[in-house]
């Protein structure tokens, strides 16, 4: 790869932040500065995943956050994003069986082939066939959906922590409606399992298995009554997060990536950043699990001998240096690896790595690796290329102009959007229909997100210590 042009990891950060309010419809609130992803489809299963990971990346790089001045947008936008969610949750009940939640608004068929266009000029309402269908589908007792209600209860669980610090949208009742709910989700998700399936049309987000969505709210849930203990010992709730953690990797030990149909990664990497709290006799062992499991997937992913072409999600790297796995959103996926392989390195301790010298060598192979591929998206590569609508620093020669969005062909700013990426040969062409590589999504800029974090977390710790990030990595 060659030499990195000169990142603001804080501006990309910010940049970020107005991709998601362009994707804001509705009555758009006096901050909003500017749908889930090209299309004008509600879809939860990845609304949930781009929610949770965005709530979880501001809580772990918070000082960073505060420093580059986004807490607060990150807070306007979850606490938007979680207002929607509580309207989703049409019947909230403690009987489990009872509750009810919205899990898509609209028809993948009429969406993709009859309406291309704005949000606010769609038609609205109209029979099976017209541009106008939108049906709403709900999932009830007779309609199981527990990968959808388990993304939700994490993501109003991660949000409410969000809320519940200071900052100019703290607000200690959403944050309880918010954890209420989400033990009311999560209940829902372990009475009544099983994957959504619409109940006609095309399924656009199809979920492998439901039981790692429910480990990663469990968790999430546990973190939260772990946070309000007021007496010592664990809570039952994280008592119940080890067994659905358990079950997660009866099934899902195989995943090479974290998106929104495989979360078992996610989950791993809480387990293993809330260690300190899971002392019983049975909590060793599911912790050493999760951080294998972490182990093998961050060294599959930095295995730098591994050169493309490979087999379909087989990681490999390009010619330019990108860790890429599949066609469809490759930066995606490695947008989301980044952030695991940031909160790993934050996490370690001396009780995983005794050495002082290995530790921080340890942290430091995973911080850089981070910088590398989150530098190949912001354009160090060697086509000298951003992938992030709006970017391009000096050095850059270019950045997406004609990104697959409904909304972008009508020359709304987009800025801020990452998108799909690029083939496994580095090769990408900036046309609009090319939706494997041109797209853009909630769940794309989600894990990079809070990789950006990260990256701006590091800079501020290698300026305090009169270092830079060439000599770091060097």
């Amino acid at each position: 790869m060659q030499s990195s042009p000169s990142h603001s990891w804080s501006s990309l950060l910010a940049l970020s932040y107005r991709f998601y309010e362009a994707q804001q419809s509705g009555p758009i609130p006096s901050w909003n500065r500017a749908a889930k992803a090209n299309d004008h489809l509600k879809l939860h299963l990845p609304l949930g995943m781009a929610l949770t990971t965005l709530a979880w990346g501001a809580l772990e790089f918070e000082v960073a956050y505060r420093a580059a001045g986004q807490w607060d947008v990150a807070a306007a936008t979850l606490d938007r994003a979680a207002r929607y969610l509580v309207k989703c949750h049409v019947t909230s009940s403690n009987d489990p069986a009872s509750n009810r939640f919205v899990a898509q608004v609209g028809d993948m068929d009429t969406d993709h082939k009859m309406w291309w266009g704005r949000p606010e000029q769609q038609p609205e309402g109209g029979p099976p066939g017209s541009a106008g269908y939108r049906p709403v589908y709900v999932i009830s007792s007779s309609s199981p959906g527990a990968d959808i209600t388990g993304q939700a209860a994490a993501a109003m669980a991660a949000i409410s922590l969000v809320l519940a610090k200071p900052g100019a949208w703290r607000n200690p009742g959403l944050a309880a409606d918010l954890q209420s709910r989400a033990r009311q989700l999560l209940a829902f998700a372990r009475a009544v399992p099983g994957s959504w399936r619409p109940p006609v049309g095309g399924n656009a987000y199809p979920s492998s298995n439901h039981v790692d969505e429910v480990a990663l709210a469990s968790l999430w849930v546990c973190k939260v009554d772990l946070a309000a203990a007021a007496a010592p010992g664990l809570p039952a709730s994280c008592t119940s997060a080890l067994t659905s953690w358990q079950a997660s990797a009866a099934v899902n030990s195989y995943a090479r990536n974290w998106d929104w149909d495989q979360a078992h990664g996610a989950a791993a990497a809480m387990l293993f950043s809330m260690r300190s709290s899971f002392i019983c006799s049975s909590c060793s062992s599911a912790v050493q699990q999760a951080q294998a499991y972490l182990q093998q997937l961050l060294g599959q992913w930095q295995d730098t001998s591994r050169r493309c072409p490979a087999a379909d999600f087989t990681v490999c790297y390009t010619p330019g240096g990108l860790a890429w796995l599949t066609q469809w959103g490759s930066l995606r996926h490695t947008g989301n690896i980044a952030l695991l392989a940031a909160v790993y390195a934050r996490e370690l301790g001396a009780d995983v790595i005794a050495s002082p010298a290995t530790l921080a060598a340890t942290r430091r192979t995973h911080r850089c690796w981070v910088r590398s591929q989150l530098g190949y998206m912001a354009g160090s590569n060697s086509a000298a290329r951003s992938y992030v609508v709006g970017y391009q620093p000096s050095g850059v020669q270019a950045s997406p102009q004609r990104p697959h969005h409904k909304s972008a062909s009508c020359s709304p700013d987009y800025s801020g959007a990452l998108v799909g990426g690029p083939g496994n040969d580095d090769g990408y062409v900036d046309v609009r229909t090319d939706f494997f590589r041109n797209e853009v999504t909630l769940d794309y800029n989600a894990g990079f997100t809070g990789a950006l974090a990260s990256l701006h977390d590091s800079s501020l710790r290698l300026a305090m210590a009169g270092c830079s990030w060439d000599q770091y990595c060097a």
